[in-house]
Parts: structure tokens; C-alpha cells; sequence
């Protein structure tokens, strides 16, 4: 599978891909040297000197994946199949990008694809 991509794209610009794609994976596992500071919904709060409790934080993901968790249900039996996969898809996407505290500024372009259709 990790070939592939060789036979539609430069073997350097993969290579270098690839290895970023390493470099940031064990960095993120391993870098014990500072506090981890989420992307997420709460980046705005701590910006503004507001820190949210990462309970808070927990507990607002939570509501929030249960409430995408009854839309996207609903989209599922009220949708044709067409429609249905393309709001459920968002919807996640949405939720991934705005409540995930991992989200990477690249992230958001999950939505472009389906939204420009």
C-alpha cells in the first residue's frame, strides 16, 4: 500500500513525505519536553488567557460526539444513500476538525473535497 502513491507522484516528494509523516509521529509519542497544548475548541479560550479544565473539555466532547453520533443517525434513515454519506461524512469531519485536540492545521482539508462538490 505505501507504494502506490510512487507510480502517481516523485519518489523524492514521497520520500520526503514519508519521513516527515515518521518524524512527527514518533515526536508526538515521544516529546515528554513540554505541555501539550490541543488545536482544538479550546485553543481560542486559551489564547484569551481562559483555560478550559480538560474535564470541561472532556465532558463537552463527550455531549458533542453523542449529538453528532443522534445527527448523523438521523441523517442515515431520513437521507437518500447519496446525500446521506456525503452529511455523515462532513459530519464527522466536522466534529474530527473542531473537538479532536490532535487536529493539525491540514486536517481541514478533509471538508474541502466534499464540500466543493
Amino acid at each position: 500500500v505505501l507504494a502506490i502513491p510512487y507510480a502517481f507522484a516523485p519518489a523524492g516528494y514521497l520520500n520526503e513525505q514519508y519521513g516527515d509523516f515518521a518524524s512527527m509521529l514518533t515526536s508526538m509519542a515521544v516529546d515528554k519536553s513540554g505541555h501539550f497544548v490541543p488545536t482544538d475548541f479550546t485553543a481560542p479560550f486559551t489564547s484569551a488567557g481562559l483555560p478550559m479544565p480538560e474535564f470541561a473539555a472532556t465532558i463537552v466532547r463527550v455531549v458533542v460526539a453523542l449529538l453528532t453520533l443522534s445527527t448523523v443517525l438521523w441523517f442515515d434513515r431520513k437521507l437518500q444513500p447519496g446525500m446521506a454519506g456525503l452529511t455523515i461524512f462532513l459530519t464527522a469531519a466536522f466534529y474530527l476538525c473542531v473537538f479532536n485536540p490532535r487536529v493539525e492545521p491540514n486536517t481541514y482539508a478533509m471538508i474541502a473535497v466534499p464540500v466543493g462538490r
